[in-house]
């Protein structure tokens, strides 16, 4: 069978973090749900990195990107679609942001990425630049790289 999302592209301009929001998904998802669902909270994020997009991804398919504005550390009762179990978000972050420009979410919108999140165990991965740089939810490591193909 043919794959039918053709595969995104990520350049330097559209740098940013690839969000595995899957397991948040619903049937229905507000544009709010969306939106928290994908802004946090992560863990040990290199938001030094700068980066400008965040890239909402379920099962392999962006669903929605944001440009980031700011991080701040995780403050769960700014979330208002979203209950959390954890207590202690030390080293926990969020993003504000707001939703891409039309012209960028065009660009990603409803394109696959060809990395797996899930298999690799990471909840985020960075893109955009000369490398991916998987982030540890597990196994992996901050300085293991994977190239893109």
């Amino acid at each position: 069978m043919m794959n039918v999302y053709p595969k995104a592209e990520f350049d330097a301009q559209h740098s940013g973090f690839l969000f595995d929001v899957t397991d948040r998904m619903q049937p229905v998802m507000t544009k709010l749900k969306m939106y928290e669902a994908t802004r946090g909270i992560w863990h040990k994020i290199p938001s030094e990195l700068n980066l400008k997009f965040a890239f909402a991804i379920v099962k392999n398919v962006i669903k929605e990107v944001y440009s980031i504005e700011s991080w701040e550390p995780a403050n769960l009762s700014s979330f208002t679609t979203r209950k959390f179990r954890k207590k202690n978000v030390d080293d926990y972050y969020q993003f504000v942001g707001t939703l891409a420009s039309d012209d960028v979410r065009k660009m990603f919108k409803n394109k696959r990425v060809t990395l797996d999140l899930n298999e690799l165990k990471v909840d985020f991965l960075t893109v955009g630049l000369d490398n991916i740089e998987p982030t540890d939810k597990a196994s992996l490591s901050l300085n293991q790289h994977l190239k893109v193909d």
